[in-house]
């Protein structure tokens, strides 16, 4: 990623192709495709018959291989060329509405480190655990190395997927900060707003910033909330200082509504770029509580409850884990955004509002009415914490059809 130095401190500003990226990813998914025939042909092969637990761990090896080749392709291809807009426009946002970004950019460096160290130290304390409870030969070795190898490249993707949706959470915080305050004058200078908003990208507004009565810098006249009209400053110039920071509002308040604009933009993008890839580790995840469950019920109903059946009870307890921190933040960005609404309605029931003002907080709010923030898994389903509920209710069905069948052979 492209680091620059502006006045209100590093931002990211870009993504940088590499050779050297794409040969790593053509070297993974060769491997993986190596791996896959090999498998296919050592099982179709096999002199022996898989037992119940042998059968379900190789359809999770099934699963699991063709679910990485596709999040790995497929996040290579779109994050390469969709990234960088992306983050361009994150930079863009945080030069408006942060203080100090910095700051926030070291932040969230801060989180993501802690994030991958806790998700490295669990995954490695279990796998240990893991591989001395259950290992029992050389082909099982092999197998288990593959599995923790995959799992990590799609934890990977998730925690990208995770940290960008932070990312829009806490700009969405920024946004409603200014709402929040009496008025928008936290925002920056009159005349930043003034260049920025003709930076905006597919945004061409001249006459906002030549208007008499929305001007951000020339206020000729001014508003006489009584009689509903303009008069001269000279007559009245305490009103006109009472309500001059109103007709600003208007421009700022428009401000708020472009910069919302683009923050939906970069949720659709979003969504573009990492969609399908949750859609497939969603559907991954519920096949990996699945198999660890069903393993947990065959070792228990053999030889009671012992330390395999622990390993196998935490790793899907892992899955839904993450499955529940993936829906979390989806939960918490879209409640933030919804929040807005709220607080433009609260704006409206204030007196003495100037009527462009006034005007604008009733755009933003059809605005945030009909552009709505969400996140889905490649449009088939909105990520949310209801979602759980029907994962865990697939996940009871198939164990329930998995015994049943079991006892039946």
């Amino acid at each position: 990623m492209i680091k620059e130095q502006t006045k209100f401190g590093y931002v990211y500003t870009g993504f940088v192709k590499s050779k050297t990226r794409v040969a790593y990813t053509a070297f993974i998914v060769l491997v993986l495709l190596s791996y896959l025939s090999f498998l296919t042909v050592y099982t179709c092969f096999a002199t022996y018959t898989l037992d119940a637990l042998s059968a379900a761990y190789v359809t999770e090896m099934f699963t699991l291989i063709p679910e990485t080749i596709l999040v790995v392709s497929s996040t290579a291809y779109k994050v390469s060329n969709k990234i960088g807009k992306v983050l361009q426009d994150i930079s863009f946002v945080d030069e408006m509405i942060l203080s100090s970004t910095t700051s926030t950019y070291l932040s969230t460096e801060n989180i993501l480190q802690k994030e991958v160290i806790c998700t490295l130290f669990v995954t490695i304390c279990l796998s240990v655990y893991e591989f001395f409870t259950w290992y029992s030969d050389y082909m099982w070795l092999l197998n288990y190395i593959i599995i923790k190898f995959v799992g990590l490249i799609l934890n990977t993707s998730v925690t990208q997927f995770i940290l960008l949706v932070l990312l829009i959470n806490h700009r969405l915080r920024s946004l409603n900060s200014f709402l929040t305050s009496e008025t928008t004058s936290n925002l920056h200078s009159n005349k930043f707003i003034k260049q920025k908003l003709q930076q905006i990208i597919g945004v061409d507004h001249p006459k906002i910033l030549t208007h008499k009565t929305l001007s951000i810098d020339i206020c000729n006249d001014n508003y006489n909330p009584q009689s509903n009209s303009f008069i001269n400053k000279n007559e009245q110039l305490e009103q006109s200082q009472r309500y001059y920071y109103k007709q600003n509002g208007a421009v700022r308040m428009h401000t708020l509504r472009m910069l919302y604009d683009v923050l939906c933009d970069i949720v659709s993008s979003i969504n573009g770029i990492y969609g399908f890839q949750i859609l497939v580790i969603t559907m991954g995840g519920v096949m990996g509580m699945t198999v660890s469950l069903n393993a947990a019920i065959i070792v228990y109903s053999k030889s009671g409850l012992s330390h395999k059946v622990t390993t196998s009870f935490v790793w899907a307890t892992m899955a839904m884990v993450s499955l529940f921190v993936v829906s979390g933040c989806c939960n918490s960005t879209v409640k933030e955004a919804s929040r807005t609404s709220v607080l433009l309605q609260k704006l409206l029931l204030l007196q003495d509002i100037h009527p462009d003002m006034k005007a604008e907080i009733n755009l933003f709010l059809q605005q945030v009415n009909i552009r709505k923030v969400k996140f889905t898994a490649w449009d088939f389903f909105t990520i949310k914490y209801s979602i759980l509920g029907s994962m865990i209710g697939t996940v009871t069905t198939y164990l329930v059809i998995i015994v049943q069948f079991q006892k039946l052979t």
